[in-house]
C-alpha cells in the first residue's frame, strides 16, 4: 500500500469522523435555538398583554412590536451558531423559502392585528396572539427554510400545535369578569407560548 493510498484513506476516515461529529452538534443546536426562540415567543405575549394596559388595540405599535422581539430572535440565533461553529448553508430554494416564512410572518401579525380589534374581546387577547404565534412555527416546520433536521422539524410543528390547542382551549374558557380572564390568559399564554418549544427545544439539544 502506497502512502498516497494511505492518506487517501486517513483522509476519507478524517471526513467521516467530522461528519459523525457535526450532525450531532447541528442538531443540539437547532435545539438551543428552539429554546431561545420559546424566549422570544413569550416575550412578545407578554408585551402585548402590557401594552394592552397602555394602549388602545387600534394602536399601531401592536403591528410594529413583534418585529423588535424578530429582530432580537434572529440576532439570538446567529450568535448561537456561530459559538456553536456550524452554519446552515444558504442556497436558492432555502431563500425561496425563507422569504415564504417571513411573508407568512408579516401576514399572521396583520391579520392578529385586525383580528383582536374586529373579532374577539380584549380579554382574549392573550389567546389570540398565542394562536397567531402557532402559525408561523408550525409554517416554518413545514416548509424548512434552513434545511433542519427530521428532530428539529418535529419540534417545531410540535412547538406550534401546542400553541395552537392552549389558544382553542382558553378562548371559550372567558368568564364574567374580564379582567381577571385577561390576566389568566396572558400568564398561560405566556407559559405555553415559552415552555413548547423551550421543553422541545432542550430535548433535542441533550439527546444531540
Amino acid at each position: 500500500m502506497s502512502p498516497q493510498e494511505l492518506s487517501l484513506q486517513e483522509a476519507a476516515a478524517t471526513i467521516a469522523e467530522a461528519r459523525a461529529y457535526e450532525e450531532p452538534l447541528r442538531r443540539r443546536t437547532e435545539g438551543v435555538t428552539w429554546m431561545l426562540w420559546g424566549l422570544i415567543t413569550a416575550g412578545v405575549i407578554a408585551s402585548g398583554s402590557a401594552l394592552e394596559l397602555l394602549l388602545p388595540l387600534s394602536h399601531p405599535v401592536y403591528a410594529i412590536y413583534p418585529f423588535l422581539w424578530l429582530g432580537a430572535g434572529v440576532l439570538g440565533t446567529k450568535a448561537v451558531w456561530s459559538i456553536a461553529g456550524v452554519s446552515l448553508p444558504p442556497t436558492r430554494e432555502g431563500m425561496r423559502r425563507s422569504a415564504v416564512a417571513i411573508i407568512l410572518a408579516a401576514a399572521t401579525v396583520a391579520v392578529v392585528w385586525l383580528g383582536a380589534i374586529v373579532l374577539v374581546p380584549v380579554s382574549a387577547l392573550p389567546a389570540f396572539i398565542l394562536l397567531g404565534l402557532g402559525a408561523p412555527w408550525v409554517a416554518l416546520g413545514m416548509f424548512n427554510p434552513h434545511r433542519v433536521s427530521r428532530s428539529g422539524r418535529t419540534a417545531m410543528v410540535a412547538s406550534g400545535a401546542a400553541m395552537f390547542l392552549a389558544a382553542l382551549l382558553m378562548i371559550p374558557s372567558l368568564g364574567p369578569n374580564h379582567d381577571a380572564s385577561f390576566h389568566l390568559m396572558a400568564v398561560v399564554g405566556t407559559f405555553v407560548g415559552c415552555g413548547a418549544p423551550f421543553i422541545a427545544g432542550a430535548v433535542q439539544a441533550l439527546r444531540g
